[in-house]
């Protein structure tokens, strides 16, 4: 059953506890139980998804999916590429009739004067809820990296399109993927810093790394993620294009391809049809 197994286990069965009412035993298990079916729920339904753009052969929604699946595994409410309503629901109905049930037992122990149980049962009751709230994003920086430029600002890259920021997501440790996301977090800060007339390299806040396509034969499609300094001209160099209503082009150096998206996944484009998919607002940021 996942963390919530392994919640249960560290945090022993109400059963097992003297201070605490064998009768939370049943509303306890019903809760774990839903919350799990809800996310095999969710897990059967990205892995359908996952078949679909296989046959497709959409390379870049694959991995997406993929790396909800693996968050999901993780944690019951998961942030997703795609965030689920059906699933929000489940989560929460499961919440709801926990609360329910513990109530009655809160309150029958309260009045048999039971109040050593009532307590376990009130703080047992907080650690079930909390196992289900989405995890809490690390949204502290880090000190700047080395390659940092102390004198240039950092900014966000907001896709013009979506309105969403580039952001880290999902990848290794070695090429940290990147996605797009609706809220602006430390993971989404970058540093435009120029090399040359009209040519710049993106570094990324917390990882240090450059913003850089997967491959150095780039064709349009391929994923767009962070890598350390490359030895190999022009792969980590984009050339910075001024386009309408204070937007840009980031024109990958090597392979003139533009920074653009597809599924909401970054990706270098075809450059000849760039398209307002590969059009960008640069801001600057704390």
């Amino acid at each position: 059953m996942g963390c919530l197994l392994a919640f249960l286990i560290a945090g022993g069965l109400p059963g097992q506890n003297p201070a605490a009412n064998p009768a939370l035993d049943i509303p306890r298990k019903a809760f774990v139980d839903a919350v799990e079916k809800a996310r095999q729920d969710l897990q059967n339904q990205i892995t359908r998804k996952i078949e679909a753009a296989r046959q497709k052969g959409d390379r870049q929604t694959v991995k997406r999916l993929k790396d909800d699946q693996e968050a999901l595994a993780r944690h019951p409410a998961a942030k997703l590429s795609t965030p689920s309503p059906a699933h929000q629901a489940a989560l929460e109905k499961a919440a709801k009739n926990l609360q329910g049930d513990y109530g009655k037992i809160i309150r029958q122990d309260t009045k048999e004067g039971n109040d050593d149980r009532a307590e376990w049962a009130e703080k047992d009751l907080k650690k079930l809820l909390a196992s289900i709230r989405p995890p809490e994003t690390d949204n502290t920086l880090p000190p700047d990296p080395e390659l940092a430029d102390p004198t240039k600002p950092w900014s966000s890259l907001l896709h013009a399109i979506s309105m969403r920021h580039l952001t880290r997501s999902g990848g290794t440790p070695t090429a940290p993927g990147t996605t797009l996301a609706a809220d602006l977090e430390a993971d989404g800060h970058f540093q435009i810093q120029q090399i040359a007339p009209g040519l710049v390299r993106i570094l990324h806040r917390k990882t240090g790394k450059l913003l850089t396509p997967s491959v150095v034969q780039a064709q349009p499609g391929t994923s767009v993620v962070l890598k350390a300094p490359m030895k190999t001209e022009g792969h980590q160099a984009w050339q910075l294009v001024q386009a309408d209503r204070g937007m840009v082009r980031l024109i990958h150096q090597r392979t003139g391809r533009p920074l653009s998206v597809t599924e909401n996944s970054p990706v270098v484009g075809d450059l000849a049809k760039p398209g307002n998919e590969s059009l960008w607002k640069i801001a600057p940021v704390k």
